[in-house]
């Protein structure tokens, strides 16, 4: 594995949309969901950047789904159910850059342990203990906090800093 791969915990939309832009750009991920399936039936608005950004997306090898998914939005004024999005980025992830972005998703992967000074992280995938190796661990669990608590527990000199920003912009929840 590539010492300088991106570890992405988290297949929501955040994470999926930052794999998408660190492949683009050449860098190596690996995105980790331990969710078989995407279930998330909750509605977004999509802000005018989200929607510039899947729309560069969807003209790079297009699918008739794809297409058929954007039409959708078009006519649903913009707002989409999550899980539907994330049905979108994970196949353009698949498509665009299969040699760059990894995917391991299933009830079977379960990250069990992150050592922040060596830069590895244990998981295991069909009951067979793996460590990957990675330059950068992006924690995009969502609510669920999960890598940042394993991360302040494991990691004995390095500790996780915070940026609060003036403004943080947020899709609109519907419905």
């Amino acid at each position: 594995m590539d010492k300088d791969r991106i570890a992405i915990v988290g297949m929501g939309p955040g994470g999926m949309a930052t794999a998408l832009e660190l492949a683009k750009n050449g860098q190596p991920v690996t995105i980790f969901e331990n969710r078989d399936h995407f279930a998330r039936s909750q509605k977004v608005i999509l802000d005018d950047q989200t929607i510039s950004f899947m729309n560069k997306l969807l003209y790079v090898k297009r699918s008739d789904e794809d297409i058929a998914f954007m039409q959708k939005l078009r006519r649903e004024g913009d707002i989409v159910e999550i899980k539907e999005l994330q049905h979108f980025l994970k196949r353009k992830m698949e498509t665009l850059y299969p040699g760059l972005i990894e995917i391991k998703q299933g009830k079977d992967i379960k990250i069990t342990a992150i050592d922040a000074e060596q830069q590895t992280l244990s998981y295991t995938e069909n009951d067979s203990e793996e460590t990957l190796k990675f330059q950068h661990i992006v924690a995009a669990d969502g609510a669920r906090h999960a890598m940042v608590d394993l991360l302040q527990q494991t990691a004995d000199t390095k500790r996780i800093q915070y940026e609060e920003l003036e403004r943080q912009t947020r899709q609109k929840a519907h419905g």
